[in-house]
């Protein structure tokens, strides 16, 4: 790094330091010059098998300026620590697309009036089965159309492409291909990771792979998460998304911001009653939501399971251990074959897509709904249509369901 590059840094670092915000251009020039060093890393490294662990991930990040490792974390972190501003988030965003992310992305037309776009933040502290992806599944079956973006797992225990790849379900990968989709299924499930220019698939692979590499990533990159909530191509009326931080209003203004044509819009943070967070509705403690109105923050609210129709349960119920197949719980949960913690808490999740399309005018009757569409048969049809809907392994799927029959 030459010594005009370091004053700028000092300059930068104090001013965040004294709880100075930065304007829109600042951010963006800081995360390109970081961004363009992240990507010297030399991935073919990591498959030396000949090579010990560590030594692959010191040649793998050889190239890299060690004061770009170091400043990456301290950077986004001391901006997120004093408070983020729709400027600075402009500068995160515009340097995405500097470094040409979403390619294809920028001219999509809207197709549908009745679209709910989610995307949620990861991080699940509670350690339980993916909520998500088969909630919308769920809510598609009694009366939504859902779009999804998601990724396999970095930041929690369960990512929403890991469901997806489990049950054969082939992951949408291009802008084009999510109306077709729709077609066959009211719920679609595009992968995020696709949307991201070549090299930094190239550091989400190596990661993946290196000694303790999701490790590193999340403490490099989980304050991005912020930016990618607040993408939608789609330009769906209805928004959701599942953080697992407090600020809602913070991400409600940013809707409000990046989203202008959201008719109504749910962020939504969980917790169990010992302060462990998950980005979903929660059934082991309270869930704060903050609600858009005509693309207006409207209010903040506080709920508990039982606004939801259910009981509250304990966090040991819905936890995963080593030996559990979720993907067996998670199927149980749908079809009907389970009613516990775990089918709860997805029966919740879905619920709520019911309430922000107005099929549902409270919770409760979002729960009453679903409910009613698993006994019907209804989930159980449209998983299938789920995975026919891109052409995906049906006969993986089939022979899942037929084990729990």
């Amino acid at each position: 790094m030459d010594k005009q590059w370091e004053l700028w840094w000092e300059n930068i670092l104090i001013r965040i330091q004294n709880q100075d915000n930065l304007t829109q251009e600042e951010v963006r020039k800081g995360w390109g010059y970081l961004w363009s060093g992240w990507k010297n890393i030399e991935k073919g490294f990591v498959t030396k098998k000949f090579l010990p662990e560590k030594l692959q991930m010191l040649m793998a990040l050889k190239s890299i300026d060690p004061f770009i490792v170091l400043i990456a974390p301290t950077f986004l972190t001391g901006i997120f620590a004093k408070g983020i501003t729709v400027e600075e988030m402009k500068g995160f965003i515009q340097s995405f697309k500097d470094n040409d992310w979403f390619n294809g992305y920028q001219d999509i037309k809207p197709f549908s009036k009745s679209l709910i776009y989610t995307n949620g933040f990861g991080g699940d502290e509670i350690r339980t089965v993916n909520v998500s992806t088969p909630s919308i599944i769920m809510a598609a079956a009694a009366g939504a159309d859902i779009l999804k973006m998601g990724s396999h797992s970095y930041f929690g225990s369960s990512g929403a492409g890991n469901f997806t790849d489990n049950i054969g379900y082939k992951a949408i990968t291009t802008p084009e291909s999510v109306e077709a989709a729709f077609k066959i299924s009211r719920a679609a499930y595009i992968n995020g990771e696709s949307a991201a220019d070549g090299k930094t698939q190239d550091i989400a692979a190596f990661m993946s792979k290196a000694p303790n590499g999701m490790h590193i990533m999340k403490a490099l990159f989980y304050p991005f998460r912020f930016h990618i909530l607040c993408f939608d191509f789609f330009q769906a009326p209805y928004q959701q998304r599942g953080i697992s931080v407090p600020n809602t209003e913070l991400v409600g203004k940013l809707i409000e911001e990046f989203c202008t044509y959201t008719k109504r819009g749910m962020i939504v943070y969980g917790t169990d009653k010992d302060g462990l967070s998950l980005d979903e509705v929660s059934n082991v403690g309270t869930t704060k939501i903050t609600l858009i109105e005509d693309n207006k923050v409207k209010d903040t609210i506080f709920t508990t399971p039982e606004d939801w129709g259910v009981r509250s349960r304990t966090t040991e119920e819905i936890v995963l251990d080593k030996s559990d197949n979720r993907l067996k719980i998670i199927l149980e949960s749908m079809i009907g074959k389970r009613e516990d913690g775990y089918s709860d808490l997805l029966i919740i999740n879905a619920a709520q897509y019911l309430f922000l399309n107005g099929v549902a005018n409270t919770f409760k009757k979002g729960t009453d709904l679903i409910k009613q569409s698993i006994a019907d048969g209804s989930v159980k049809e449209e998983l299938i249509k789920f995975v026919k809907s891109t052409d995906g392994n049906l006969l993986k799927i089939e022979k899942e369901l037929a084990n729990i029959q």
